[in-house]
C-alpha cells in the first residue's frame, strides 16, 4: 500500500522532531522509516481497530491515527501525538 501523511500530521511530526536533540531526532528518524514500511506492507496488523478503517497505533512513543483505504491501496496518517510515559 501507499503510505500518505495529511499536511496536519507532518506539521504535529514536525513540531515534536524540533524539540528534540540530534541523537533523539536521528532515533525518531529511523522510527518514522520503520513506521512507514509497516503501514505500506501490512497496516491491518498494526494498531487498534477504532472503526472498520480509522485505526490508532502506539508506536515508538508516538501515537498515530490512520485510516486505511482498501479500494485506493492507500493509508493515511492523520494525527501524530506525544505519547508520554505514565508516572508511578
Amino acid at each position: 500500500m501507499r503510505v500518505a501523511w495529511t499536511e496536519k500530521a507532518l506539521d504535529e511530526l514536525s513540531d515534536l522532531y524540533v524539540m528534540l536533540s540530534l541523537i533523539e531526532q536521528d532515533a525518531m528518524a529511523k522510527s518514522v522509516a520503520g513506521i512507514n514500511r509497516q503501514l505500506a506492507d501490512n497496516p491491518d496488523a498494526v494498531g487498534e481497530s477504532h472503526t472498520p478503517w480509522v485505526r490508532v497505533w502506539f508506536v515508538a512513543g508516538l501515537l498515530l491515527r490512520f485510516d486505511i483505504g482498501p479500494a485506493e491501496q492507500k493509508v493515511t496518517v492523520y494525527e501524530v501525538s506525544r505519547v508520554r510515559p505514565r508516572k508511578r
